[in-house]
């Protein structure tokens, strides 16, 4: 039997990380969540759900770009060291859904058979709540909902153990998303063909409520920008979105295009009521404001050390070598100087060196 794994990363989930923890345990015997410097209440939840004991294993990221992809890696190659056979990477608002509907037990004794060997791709499959704005405070599974018929084009990989270790000797990754596992090429990135999964599915609840929809677009987007790299142009949706805010628009819930069926219901013994519904409003501008603020002391600390310039200046001192040094330790503590001391027969040659903001340094110790 397999042991399974399921690895995260969420930013401001708050309204749905009780959900995505209680109806995975289900199926996974291990979850591992990057906070990646929620605002909304997210933390404080996932920190009550750990202090009850749950095989849940909680890490912050405080930084502002968007790396899931690098440190879901990471955390797959930790999973498989200590034991694990399959790793799912998914995202807060993601939900593993058997087909047909019926319980939980069918999906992991699904997952349980499939080989270690191989990478597996999951339908994506778009959902949407029937009352969106109403009942946070129900687990989500048990919410009225809709399913596209069709799912999305991409899909969602998870990993075998087998698989992701001969992998490694050609830089084996996640892809931006989780939608891929690549590996490096004669002619760049390739994507290992994953073999398709049948009877389970991905339910995917990217939009809960207006003011989720504008906060999370808005976020996403400032720290996809941040990573700055050849991905930086795929989160089309967060864009779309970012750019109605900016020019003044109202970003709510948007129109779900294609047909929709009713999502078949799902038995599971969890309650019907959240032990922790949100601690907080799910304020945009907060979120919006938090992220704004992570981009500018990133930038300030890149401009300092980038202009940072050293200067030594020596100065012959004949005088006793302690009130001088306490003088200019504390100087030194008020960002203004960093100082090494030399010693020659004659006079004690003071050295006093130029330095980058020890503020700043001070943060990253």
């Amino acid at each position: 039997m397999n042991s399974i794994v399921i690895v995260s990363m969420v930013r401001n989930e708050a309204d749905v990380i009780e959900s995505f923890v209680r109806h995975h345990l289900a199926v996974a015997d291990a979850i591992e969540i990057v906070d990646h410097a929620s605002t909304d209440g997210t933390s404080e939840i996932l920190a009550k759900l750990c202090a009850e004991g749950l095989p849940l294993t909680i890490l912050r990221y405080d930084g502002v770009a968007q790396v899931q992809a690098e440190l879901l890696t990471q955390c797959m190659a930790q999973a498989f060291e200590a034991g694990a056979d399959l790793v799912l990477p998914l995202d807060g608002d993601e939900f593993l859904w058997p087909e047909a509907g019926g319980s939980m037990a069918a999906v992991r004794a699904a997952l349980c058979a499939l080989s270690p060997a191989a990478v597996y791709e999951l339908p994506w499959v778009r959902c949407a709540l029937v009352q969106p704005e109403e009942g946070e405070d129900v687990f989500l599974p048990h919410r009225p909902a809709r399913r596209a018929v069709a799912p999305d084009a991409l899909g969602k990989v998870m990993v075998g153990r087998e698989a992701f270790l001969k992998a490694q000797a050609a830089h084996g990754r996640l892809a931006q998303g989780n939608h891929h596992f690549l590996i490096d090429g004669a002619d760049g990135p390739q994507r290992i063909v994953p073999q398709r999964v049948h009877g389970i599915f991905l339910a995917h609840f990217p939009q809960r409520s207006a003011a989720q929809a504008a906060s999370k677009a808005a976020v996403g987007w400032l720290s996809n920008v941040a990573k700055y790299s050849q991905q930086t142009t795929k989160a089309n949706h967060w864009r779309r979105a970012f750019e109605r805010l900016r020019n003044g628009e109202r970003v709510g819930m948007a129109a779900e295009g294609g047909e929709m069926v009713p999502l078949p219901p799902v038995d599971e013994a969890v309650a019907q009521s959240l032990r922790y519904p949100m601690l907080q409003e799910n304020r945009v501008l907060r979120n919006v404001l938090a992220a704004a603020e992570e981009l500018a002391e990133a930038y300030r600390e890149s401009e300092v050390l980038r202009l940072a310039r050293r200067v030594t200046i020596i100065l012959p001192y004949f005088g006793a070598e302690s009130p001088l040094s306490s003088l200019l330790r504390a100087f030194s503590a008020k960002d203004i100087l960093l100082l090494n001391f030399s010693c020659c027969r004659l006079w004690r040659m003071i050295l006093l060196h130029s330095c980058r903001s020890s503020s700043a340094a001070r943060r990253r110790r």
